[in-house]
């Protein structure tokens, strides 16, 4: 990836305090990420500048996920299932829109940004609380 775009979306994504990161739509290459994005993932951003963004989704979704990234409206908000370095998965609510940024030619590259509005673990993969903070939060709900 040319060193412009990733320096054009690396400034755009610090300017933004919500999880967010940007990809090249004809590849699906990652071209940025914010410090928020990557600690939700567990991720540094060198780890980040080589995925795709479908990495990103829960394993299940990943056929599903390289079709959309390359066949979504121009903008837009969806729910998705992510899936975080260790394996937890967790459902995000995000935010689309294309952008163009250009290379070091002077030709325009098509990129999505992606920002991540709201998020939650799924139940199933949330960590089991010790016996004895159960016990303590039983009786304190009599």
């Amino acid at each position: 990836m040319s060193p412009n775009a990733r320096h054009d979306a690396q400034i755009l994504l610090d300017a933004l305090p919500l999880p967010s990161y940007i990809y090249e739509l004809s590849s699906g290459r990652v071209l940025g990420a914010n410090a928020a994005f990557c600690q939700l993932l567990g991720y540094s951003l060198q780890d980040v500048h080589n995925m795709d963004a479908p990495t990103f989704y829960a394993a299940e979704e990943l056929d599903r996920m390289w079709h959309l990234l390359r066949t979504l409206p121009s903008h837009g908000t969806g729910d998705r299932r992510f899936q975080t370095r260790d394996g937890k998965i967790f459902r995000g609510t995000v935010r689309y829109r294309n952008t163009e940024l250009m290379n070091v030619h002077r030709d325009f590259i098509s990129a999505r940004l992606v920002v991540l509005l709201r998020h939650e673990v799924e139940q199933a993969m949330e960590q089991q609380m010790p016996v004895a903070e159960t016990a303590q939060l039983a009786k304190m709900e009599k």
